[in-house]
This record gives structure tokens, C-alpha cells and sequence, in this order.
């Protein structure tokens, strides 16, 4: 994680991708990366997936929305967050690699979160046929990070329990 925070990905135009299941921590790397990076002076989005998806689907003119996109390939640092947990239409599938494509051509990097591997983003994106593009350009250049374990809010939810249990008993 030190050698994710000191930024460097950015410089080598590195993808960081974060996969693992829910509650490990993913959500927290992403944020404190996004943090570090607005501290060097960079330019930060953070967006949770359902959010970025449903901003750009709600776009209704082409204008506005090759605007959009190509603010999305400028700014220094995308972060999205929660990739996975939700299933997207083939719309939202074209604009996530519509994204993703701007980002990979403008050599600007991506932090992703995922609780899916990526030979299971076929449950995201059902019937998407640009998957495995989107899969391609992320991995090209990237620095996967799988990050195993159980859930922290379960660890933290069953320590409370049996705090009280221990106090009442």
C-alpha cells in the first residue's frame, strides 16, 4: 500500500485495481489514495460505479455527452468505487468502456474497486460484448491488488456483541 500511496502509478500511467470481497477494505485504499492525490495538488474524481453509470445514461445529448467523457479522460485520477456488486445494461457497459478507452488512450490511470474477479465482470455486464475490451485495457497497464480476508464490519459487529454478552453476563 506504501508504494501505491507515494502516487508513482500515476507517473507510469498504471491502472490500480482493488479486488476482494465486501467489507476488507478496498473502498478505504481507494479513498485514501483519492486523498493523497488531491494533497499533491492533482485532479480527483471519486465516483461510486452506480453513480458514474447513471450520471452518464442520464446525458441526453451527444454533445454533452462527448463533453462528459472527455472530462473524464483529462482529469489526472479517476476512482471508482464498488464495481461489481450491482448488474449494468449494455448501455451502461458501452459508456464504462467508453470511458475506460479515453482514459487508456490519454494514458490517464484508473483505481478501481471490485468484489469480483475479473472472469466473473460477465455477471456486471451480462450480455455486453465489450467486456473483455474493458478487461483488456484495464489489465494492460495495471498493478491488481487482491486483498483477502474477512469482513471488517462483521469482525467490528461480532466484538461488539460479545462485549455486551460479556457486560450483561
Amino acid at each position: 500500500m506504501e508504494q501505491i500511496l507515494d502516487l508513482r502509478f500515476v507517473a507510469t500511467e498504471d491502472n490500480v485495481i482493488f479486488c476482494g470481497p465486501h467489507g476488507v477494505g478496498k473502498s478505504t485504499f481507494l479513498r485514501a489514495i483519492a486523498h493523497a492525490a488531491v494533497h499533491r495538488g492533482m485532479t480527483v474524481i471519486t465516483v461510486s460505479a452506480q453513480s458514474l453509470f447513471t450520471d452518464l445514461e442520464s446525458i441526453d445529448s451527444p454533445s454533452r455527452l462527448k463533453s462528459a467523457l472527455r472530462r473524464l479522460s483529462t482529469i489526472e485520477l479517476l476512482c471508482i468505487d464498488e464495481l461489481g456488486y450491482l448488474e449494468y445494461n449494455d448501455r451502461a457497459a458501452d459508456l464504462f468502456y467508453a470511458v475506460v478507452n479515453a482514459r487508456y488512450e490519454a494514458k490517464r490511470p484508473l483505481v478501481i474497486s471490485t468484489n469480483l474477479r475479473f472472469r466473473q465482470w460477465g455477471k456486471v455486464f451480462k450480455s455486453a460484448a465489450c467486456t473483455g475490451a474493458i478487461i483488456e485495457r484495464l489489465i494492460h497497464r495495471s498493478r491488481v491488488i487482491t486483498i483477502e480476508g474477512r469482513s471488517w464490519r462483521l469482525r467490528e459487529a461480532e466484538l461488539r456483541d460479545s462485549a455486551a454478552l460479556d457486560a450483561s453476563g
